[in-house]
Parts: structure tokens; sequence; C-alpha cells
């Protein structure tokens, strides 16, 4: 079995949390949008995304992220977003 590289420890801290429930799901996936999702969850056509870094929360990171959610939307996904205080009171 390929071992999946996390950017990040929420990341790997997140995917345990799936897999302890059950939840069939892809890290760090490469989109025909030409994005990278945080997580898919294939059959649901979802996408988690850990907020988790600083870059997020400034003016341009959120016009960012507001732009990549619409052209996800667009193609036929629902993006969630969890910020790290959400993804470290997950059990």
């Amino acid at each position: 079995m390929k071992r999946v590289e996390f950017l990040s420890d929420l990341e790997e801290r997140f995917a345990k949390v799936l897999k302890s429930r059950g939840v069939d799901f892809v890290p760090n996936h490469s989109l025909r949008t030409g994005f990278i999702a945080d997580f898919l969850i294939p059959h649901k056509k979802l996408i988690i995304e850990i907020d988790g870094h600083r870059s997020h929360f400034t003016v341009a990171g959120k016009h960012k992220k507001r732009f990549r959610d619409y052209q996800l939307r667009r193609s036929g996904y629902r993006v969630v977003h969890l910020t790290a205080e959400q993804v470290m009171q997950c059990k």
C-alpha cells in the first residue's frame, strides 16, 4: 500500500478521524479544475479543506479561497472548510 504524504499535521489528524469513521476519501487529490483538494470524498462529490495556515485568513487568501470554491462548485463539487480548531475538536 502506498504511503500518503500529508502537507500538514492537521491534515494527517483529520485523515485519521475519517478513517476511524470508515469514510472513503482521497487525500491531496488533483482535480481537473487544476486545484488540489485536501480531501475528496468521491461518491459525495464533497471536498473538505483544512484552513490551518495563516495565509487562509489574509485578504488575499480569502479572495483566493472564494474564487477556488466558486470554480469547484461550478464543477459540481460541494466544498466544506474546517479551521484548525474544528479539526482539533474532532474525535
